[in-house]
């Protein structure tokens, strides 16, 4: 900001005053760096005339020689001086116009919305570990029981095998193995009915059908309360992030503006001439004039 203050040059006027000034100091130095100590005469051999090719300086001019410098000096420190002020105003409307909505709100006094996270949801372990004593203990019971009974009775399970097999040898009672005077009869005598079997085939699946009724009614419970939780976060959530989308864009809003009027700020700053720099300042205007 040192470069800086309330009345001064704009970017466009510091810049073409430097060029000037450039123009200046080069014509400067051209003089300067082609002086010659001496002057150059040139004539045909056999003539008396000659004529003047180059002069060389003299020596009053070798007191120019020092403010010549000092001017060129001057010159370039201008030159210096406006291409640092137009850096650092650029640097500034760039700085402004990259603000960061947390720094901006810093600047401000104000709060950011916090971004809602969605919640986590119950699972039916979290369901089951809010139920008391008894009722856990029977729904892993029932859990236990169907899955004893429902093994056993199923199409590929052990009793389902028995009583095939039963239906079998009731049809074919005798096997053999073997053959001439090693061959061996076995002789399989049903020791219960099909009836029976049947029976408690039946009996065993309407068990199961009980218990697995029952367990499917705790089941529905645990489904309906996981429900009811997706309900009540997903509207929570509905709610948060509505909240803070409307938040969002008030303070989004106050954040452009603030933004916008920084960039405004820095690029309306003047630059100012310091006064060792003034004289040779108001040299060069007068040339632009």
């Amino acid at each position: 900001m040192i470069f800086f203050a309330d009345n001064g040059l704009t970017t466009t006027s510091a810049n073409h005053l430097a060029n000037l000034a450039k123009e200046a100091y080069k014509s400067a130095e051209s003089d300067l760096n082609n002086i010659k100590f001496y002057t150059t005469e040139i004539g045909l051999l056999g003539s008396n005339s000659s004529n003047t090719l180059k002069e060389g300086v003299s020596e009053s001019y070798l007191t120019t020689i020092e403010p010549t410098l000092m001017k060129i000096a001057s010159l370039k420190s201008l030159i210096a001086w406006l291409r640092e002020a137009i850096k650092a105003k650029d640097r500034l409307i760039k700085e402004a116009s990259t603000l960061s909505d947390k720094d901006i709100a810093e600047a401000i006094n104000i709060t950011l919305p916090e971004m809602p996270h969605p919640y986590m949801r119950l699972s039916s372990d979290d369901v089951v570990a809010s139920w008391n004593i008894k009722q856990r203990n029977r729904y892993y019971y029932l859990d236990t029981v169907c899955s004893v009974i429902g093994s056993y009775i199923h199409p590929d399970g052990g009793y389902a095998t028995a009583k095939d097999d039963l239906i079998k040898i009731l049809s074919e009672k005798h096997t053999t193995s073997g053959s001439g005077r090693d061959l061996v009869i076995y002789t399989r005598i049903p020791t219960v009915s099909i009836e029976d079997v049947n029976n408690t085939f039946f009996t065993l699946q309407e068990e199961y059908r009980g218990y697995q009724a029952e367990l499917n009614s705790m089941k529905h419970q645990i489904e309906l309360a996981l429900q009811e939780d997706d309900r009540e976060k997903s509207q929570k959530e509905e709610e948060e992030s509505k909240a803070y989308q409307a938040d969002s864009r008030v303070i989004s809003a106050q954040i452009s503006n603030y933004r916008k009027e920084m960039v405004r700020k820095m690029q309306s700053l003047k630059i100012v001439i310091p006064d060792s720099l003034k004289g040779i300042y108001e040299s060069i205007s007068k040339i632009g004039k």
